[in-house]
């Protein structure tokens, strides 16, 4: 028996598998929106370890009245599927402040997503989160009768900085 689920682990873990080096990113993205014909735009450095990542990053959306920023940290799991790393799997969780005609609002929420190594130092990827935003609150923000979760998705430019 014990044979048997050493086995069995071992296949598990050529199927799944964690990052094998520390790396840094420095990420360029946007997110296209189209219920209103314009486009959120960030930058956010990542430090993925061995098993798990840590992200900070800015953003800024111009086309809505008003216009606000966003700071965003974030952190979660990240692993490789398919006996492969040139594609990377992520989820985690969001933490942040977003700034409104200079009033700061929290954000709370969730993120997953995937990107794909082209180069030893290029990246194409795309995540997709759900925030609670509090600036969403139809007294503030928010249209009456919507829910203060945001759903949202990026287009991500990734580039390694680090040898």
């Amino acid at each position: 028996m014990l044979v048997t689920f050493s086995t069995q682990a071992q296949g598990f873990y050529s199927f799944f598998s964690f990052n094998e080096d520390e790396e840094t990113f420095l990420t360029t993205w946007v997110d296209p929106t189209f219920d209103d014909g314009g486009f959120q735009v960030g930058i956010d450095i990542t430090k993925e370890l061995e098993c798990g990542w840590v992200r900070i990053g800015v953003s800024h959306y111009e086309y809505l009245n008003p216009s606000y920023t966003d700071i965003v940290g974030s952190g979660g799991v990240n692993f490789h599927l398919f006996y492969t790393d040139v594609i990377k799997y992520s989820l985690g969780s969001r933490l942040g402040v977003e700034f409104r005609e200079g009033n700061p609002f929290a954000i709370i929420g969730f993120v997953g997503g995937f990107e794909v190594k082209i180069t030893d130092v290029i990246r194409v990827g795309f995540d997709v989160w759900k925030d609670y935003r509090a600036s969403q609150d139809p007294s503030k923000y928010g249209a009456k009768g919507e829910s203060q979760w945001v759903d949202n998705g990026s287009i991500r430019l990734i580039f390694r900085i680090n040898d």
